[in-house]
């Protein structure tokens, strides 16, 4: 075997199990983990025993974070879309009867309407991931008609990235009879909470970038429009985030590598003792 046969062979069988190395599946579980209550960047280490690391920062502009049930905001708290409030439904339990998951709760009380007011959330991880995907919870308005509804929440500029560059579009699944999609000139796709909804499981956006590998997704929670010129409280709350390692794991391919190089090696003698020839 020719030396260009060779490395033709090890080469193969790297970028062979490159391909074919399975990815485990990792969650950001809000019940397993804190977060600061009032923190707007925290980071989670090796989370679920990945080996990576998941940073969160949120970035408020045109309005204050806002308490909700007497904890600072963003906070984990219970979820909300489902659970209808503290005063609605047994602690601990949404409005199903089902136990009430952590999710990381952000409350805001926006200064005006017409997307002033917004939550900026990046989350970023310490290597390429795919699979990633997580819900939005409760996005609904304050009720009544345009321009007279306490809020309207409003989820756009949703983006994933590599390396600082674009990757496709994320996935989005929602209720189109709860929440309505609109193509804006800049923002681009925007997701509007149609109707006032606290003990709705319809009016959740779920985000994923299942084909795409990432390491950084965006939106922002918007206070938008059609609520009154000076919005009330309004709040929307992050589910657990789903996510897989998008490479192999670093000693997975150097053993990979090693043993590859070591099976080559071992050919190569083998056809130099069949053709009479000296392996020393």
């Amino acid at each position: 075997m020719g030396y260009t046969t060779l490395k033709r062979w090890v080469i193969s069988g790297i970028a062979g199990l490159m391909i074919t190395a399975v990815s485990n599946a990792f969650v950001l579980d809000w019940d397993s983990v804190d977060w600061a209550g009032g923190a707007t960047n925290q980071t989670f280490y090796n989370v679920d025993g990945s080996g990576m690391d998941v940073s969160i920062s949120l970035a408020i502009t045109g309005a204050a974070w806002a308490q909700w049930n007497g904890q600072n905001q963003p906070d984990d708290n219970r979820r909300l879309g489902g659970d209808g409030g503290p005063g609605q439904t047994g602690e601990g339990f949404d409005s199903f009867g089902n136990p009430s998951d952590e999710a990381l709760h952000l409350h805001m009380n926006a200064a005006r309407r017409d997307y002033d007011g917004y939550v900026e959330v990046v989350i970023s991880f310490s290597r390429a991931v795919t699979g990633l995907s997580f819900d939005l919870f409760d996005i609904d308005n304050g009720g009544a008609t345009q321009n007279t509804s306490t809020f309207e929440d409003v989820i756009a500029d949703i983006g994933g990235s590599l390396n600082s560059v674009d990757v496709d579009p994320a996935t989005v699944d929602y209720d189109s009879g709860s929440v309505d999609r609109v193509v804006h000139p800049t923002r681009g796709d925007e997701y509007r909470g149609t109707y006032w909804a606290p003990d709705s499981e319809d009016v959740v956006l779920g985000l994923s970038w299942d084909e795409q590998v990432v390491d950084t997704v965006t939106f922002r929670y918007y206070a938008g429009n059609f609520s009154r010129s000076d919005p009330g409280d309004q709040g929307i709350s992050i589910s657990d985030i789903n996510f897989a390692s998008a490479v192999p794991e670093p000693g997975t391919v150097a053993g990979g590598f090693v043993l590859l190089v070591g099976l080559a090696a071992g050919e190569w003698h083998r056809r130099r003792r069949a053709n009479g020839a000296s392996v020393s």
